[in-house]
């Protein structure tokens, strides 16, 4: 299973993901969270339910473009409040599939950001019950 978003550095998670697949000759499930955030009374969308389909869409073409893999599918979860919330979906899903690995890229939250709100990793770390594989999110040719 892995874990994607809309950002440059998914194409590295994603990349991972079907090396890893590959060398088991395992399926992959693609999941997005849509996350709509709860500020006071009001519900903000960070993406459109649209946008986030798309998403899932252009990894599962890209993954199914490689014939790397047996099979790939995809779908969007959907999470109201913060990013820790998000982590605890994508464990509760793994669980719920029956993953070997849950796949996700590392978190891109500043230090003080994580102190106030853990990230979506950071959570999937504390509470996964399966193997997790953080992503550096770019790859490690690409450095300085």
């Amino acid at each position: 299973m892995v874990a994607v978003d809309a950002s440059d550095a998914a194409a590295a998670v994603t990349a991972k993901a079907v090396e890893l697949a590959a060398r088991r000759h395992a399926p992959i499930e693609v999941l997005h969270v849509y996350e709509v955030d709860v500020i006071g009374d009001d519900a903000v969308e960070r993406e459109s339910l649209q946008e986030a389909n798309r998403v899932v869409a252009g990894h599962v073409a890209e993954i199914t473009a490689t014939g790397a893999v047996p099979a790939v599918s995809g779908h969007v979860l959907r999470s109201v409040a913060d990013h820790a919330a998000t982590g605890r979906l994508l464990v509760r899903e793994a669980e719920r599939l029956g993953a070997q690995v849950l796949v996700v890229g590392r978190s891109t939250s500043g230090p003080i950001a994580r102190w106030l709100d853990d990230s979506s990793t950071q959570r999937v770390l504390a509470e996964a019950t399966t193997d997790v594989l953080v992503v550096q999110g770019t790859p490690l040719t690409a450095q300085p």
